[in-house]
């Protein structure tokens, strides 16, 4: 019997078999031989990869990332639950690397670094955010893993497509706020953690390559087509995280920043004017619908079901 710590990895996938059949075949050579596999998605029996870690499958139809991710929570029997999107491969050693920092008992949450699709460039490595969502680079030295204890004001992010979390931790918090459908999901979830009293790590050895794949919400060029959710997502949060004089430079600021964002992509050709008018409207809908909802959390009890392990090969 191993000596790792038991794992349920939980990938979330919509619409995607043929990346997210690449994801599985990267889950098969961990290191780490101690984890279950868990895939929330909406693919149909008869179109689902085949897999030799044996998954348990939750047919899941909703776009509703937070939503999904705590079907898999619910499903967890590991003492801890990573996360990895359909569209990223690991590491071999990227688990055994991301749940390392677990060992320390104040430690919640670890993220890991994320490379891009030439494999060398990083789209993530450490950050932290503020009480508005804003990010803030923080340079790491060396490859250990650093924990950082809670504080009032600045919080590590972790990415949502390399991250792991203390099941206990995640239950107690009521798991993901089902209000974030997309966008800043992770960041209220790191947040609430931190605010609960509980550490983060930063693990740079945990990498996962990640090909941001096409989706309800952006092309394969990463092009969105539709700023609703953001928008409705950062509303959300200020609302509930954010001093009451900040919220509005901060959605003034934010606006900009993806006015920005669409003028790059409508200068190279990619987005015409009539879409960039459509987007930059619908932020601003997003921003008012997310200004009404209420958080949606729920009470996470364990699973009945004993922990087994995915077949090592």
């Amino acid at each position: 019997m191993s000596d790792r710590i038991a794992v349920s990895v939980v990938v979330v996938s919509h619409g995607r078999p043929d990346s997210l059949a690449v994801t599985l075949k990267g889950l098969q050579y961990q290191r780490h031989d101690r984890f279950e596999l868990i895939v929330v998605s909406d693919l149909a029996p008869e179109v689902r990869p085949a897999c030799r870690l044996e998954p348990r499958w939750i047919h899941f139809t909703e776009r509703n990332l937070s939503a999904a991710r705590n079907l898999g929570i619910a499903a967890s029997r590991g003492e801890i639950v990573a996360f990895i999107d359909d569209d990223a491969v690991p590491e071999f050693g990227w688990l055994d690397a991301l749940t390392a920092p677990f060992a320390d008992p104040s430690v919640g949450a670890t993220g890991g670094y994320a490379r891009g699709r030439n494999g060398v460039s990083f789209q993530w490595r450490c950050t932290f955010f503020d009480r508005t969502g804003l990010d803030h680079a923080h340079p790491v030295e060396g490859t250990a893993p650093v924990i950082f204890p809670p504080a009032p004001d600045r919080f590590l992010k972790t990415v949502g497509t390399n991250c792991a979390f203390r099941r206990d931790a995640l239950a107690a918090i009521g798991g993901f706020d089902e209000a974030y459908r997309f966008f800043l999901d992770e960041a209220d979830v790191n947040l609430r953690l931190s605010e609960a009293g509980w550490s983060a790590a930063i693990v740079p050895q945990a990498e996962v390559h990640h090909g941001f794949a096409a989706g309800p919400l952006r092309t394969e060029r990463r092009v969105p087509t539709s700023l609703f959710e953001i928008g409705a997502s950062l509303r959300h949060f200020l609302a509930h995280h954010a001093p009451a004089e900040a919220i509005a430079p901060r959605l003034d600021a934010f606006r900009a920043e993806q006015r920005r964002r669409l003028l790059r992509h409508f200068m190279i050709g990619q987005l015409d004017r009539h879409r960039l008018k459509r987007l930059m409207r619908e932020l601003g809908e997003g921003f008012e619908d997310g200004a009404q909802r209420s958080a949606k959390t729920a009470l996470i009890s364990p699973s009945a079901e004993p922990f087994r392990p995915a077949p090592s090969f």
